[in-house]
């Protein structure tokens, strides 16, 4: 059950510039883990409603309007990040340095053609790519998923047109190195996209 923030807050209020108005609770680390595998498609309307009356509720409750101003004014000016997925997909540049963050994703999915898996799922690869990083599941998407998208504009890594099925029972796309054989660059050299050759 989500509980109150340092400052004795239950919800935070930010204001996105694309999607507006939302709130965020403080959550502990095995509510967070449990939320960021949920199938939101599978949400029931009851849920919602649920969610719904909460937000009803708290509209009936005295207003303090001096403390209110106050937070406010911090949660706009500092509030916690937030990303927009399919905006910081449009606006990823290609890779132009083979960074760190490339060159462990490209070692995670060249390592599983040469074992059982014969290439992995995006779920599959993120799990191995926080170990790596030593870094908690939670979010590890926001890293993983631009380093393989990075890897599969320089050319390296292609979907292999197969996929397997992810904990919430969908089905992920197996993704798979283009050619084993290609030598590894230094950490920090200058790479060039198949666009820009």
């Amino acid at each position: 059950m989500p509980g109150k923030y340092p400052n004795g807050i239950v919800f935070r209020i930010t204001n996105h510039p694309v999607r507006g108005w939302e709130a965020s609770f403080s959550l502990t680390e095995e509510e967070a883990q449990k939320l960021s595998r949920v199938d939101q498609d599978e949400l029931k309307v009851s849920s919602t409603a649920k969610l719904g009356g909460f937000f009803s509720d708290a509209a009936e409750l005295p207003l303090d309007e001096e403390r209110m101003r106050r937070l406010f004014e911090e949660l706009v000016s500092s509030g916690p990040p937030v990303v927009d997925v399919a905006t910081s997909r449009a606006a990823t540049p290609p890779p132009k340095k083979w960074s760190e963050n490339l060159h462990i994703a490209y070692d995670i999915i060249l390592q599983s053609n040469s074992d059982l898996w014969d290439g992995l799922t995006d779920e599959e690869a993120g799990e191995i790519f926080a170990r790596r990083k030593q870094r908690s599941l939670i979010g590890i998407g926001n890293s993983w998923r631009p380093a393989r998208r990075g890897l599969v504009r320089l050319g390296l890594v292609r979907d292999s047109g197969r996929t397997r099925a992810l904990r919430s029972t969908n089905e992920g796309k197996v993704w798979v190195v283009t050619d084993s054989t290609w030598t590894i660059p230094e950490i920090g050299s200058d790479l060039k996209t198949d666009e820009e050759e």
